[in-house]
C-alpha cells in the first residue's frame, strides 16, 4: 500500500505540469537576475547524467525505505503519534519541514566529517558552476541517506494524505531547484531564516568555507551549532567544485562509492 502511494506521488510530481511551470521559472530566472556566468555546454552532460541517474536510483530506494517503514509501523510506539497525525495539513506540513531538516543537517554535516561518508558526497561537490539543474547530481547512497527522513517523517511519522505527500515532495522538489538556483536575489533579513542561493552557493567553494552552511531549508541550525557563514562573508564570483580523483570512474562517483 504504501509503495502504491509512494509511486504515485513520484509520478505526481514529475508528470505534474506544475513540475513544468517550475523548470520554465527557474530558466526564465536564471536568464532574467543571473549571479554569474554558467557555461552550460561544459556542464549540462554531466547534470543531465547525474539526473537521470537520480530518477532511476528514486524506486528501489523508495523500495527499501518502504519495507523499512512497514516493520517500524508494527512496533507499540506508534500509539504515541497519533496526537501529531492529528494536526491539520499546515500543521504536519510544517513540523515535518523541521524534522526534514534537521535530520537532514546532521546527515549533510556527517558526510563532510566521516571519509566513508563523503565518498557519497564527492560527486555532487564536482559541480564547479550551480544552476537550477546541477542539484541533481547526487550519487545513489548520497540519496539514500538524504531520502530517508523525505520518507520517514510525511509518510510514516505523520500518516500524510496523497495530497499533503505530494504537496511535502513537491516543496523538496522546489527546494532542490532553489538551493542551487544560479539567481541574485536580495532577502536582506530573510536569509536569517531561509537558505539562500548564494548561502547554500558558500558550501560549495573549493576552500574553507565548504565546511559551513549544511542546512536545506532553514539556517537556524548551522546558527544553533555554530557552522553558519553569512552570505556576505564570501561575494560572488568564487572557485566552486572539487576535482575528481583519478582513480575514481565517473560511475563510482555517481554510485557513491
Amino acid at each position: 500500500m504504501l509503495m502504491e502511494h509512494l509511486l504515485s506521488v513520484v509520478r505526481g510530481i514529475y508528470t505534474s505540469p506544475l513540475n513544468l511551470i517550475l523548470v520554465s521559472g527557474f530558466v526564465l530566472a536564471e536568464w532574467w537576475v543571473p549571479a554569474q556566468y554558467v557555461n552550460r555546454r561544459v556542464h549540462l552532460p554531466l547534470d543531465v547524467l547525474g539526473f537521470v541517474a537520480g530518477i532511476v536510483f528514486i524506486l528501489p530506494i523508495y523500495a527499501l525505505l518502504r519495507d523499512v517503514s512497514e516493520w517500524i509501523a508494527v512496533m507499540d510506539w506508534m500509539t504515541m503519534l497519533r496526537g501529531i497525525q492529528s494536526l491539520p495539513s499546515w500543521g504536519k506540513l510544517l513540523l515535518c519541514a523541521l524534522c526534514i531538516d534537521f535530520t537532514g543537517y546532521w546527515a549533510h554535516r556527517a558526510m563532510h566529517h566521516f571519509p566513508c561518508l563523503w565518498a557519497t558526497h564527492r560527486w555532487h561537490h564536482s559541480i564547479e558552476q550551480l544552476y537550477w539543474f546541477s542539484g541533481f547530481r547526487a550519487s545513489f547512497f548520497q540519496i539514500l541517506i538524504l531520502g530517508i527522513p523525505q520518507v520517514i517523517f510525511p509518510f510514516l511519522v505523520f500518516q500524510m494524505s496523497l495530497m499533503e505527500g505530494v504537496i511535502a515532495v513537491g516543496i523538496i522538489n522546489f527546494l532542490q531547484f532553489w538551493k542551487h538556483a544560479n539567481i541574485r536575489v536580495p532577502w536582506g533579513p530573510l536569509e536569517c531564516l531561509f537558505v539562500t542561493p548564494h548561502y547554500h552557493a558558500i558550501h560549495h567553494s573549493r576552500d574553507h568555507a565548504m565546511n559551513h552552511n549544511f542546512g536545506f531549508m532553514f539556517t537556524l541550525w548551522d546558527r544553533l551549532f555554530g557552522t553558519q557563514l553569512p552570505s556576505q562573508q564570501l561575494e560572488r564570483p568564487f572557485v566552486m567544485g572539487l576535482t575528481l580523483p583519478q582513480k575514481k570512474s565517473v560511475w563510482r562517483m555517481i554510485l557513491g562509492l
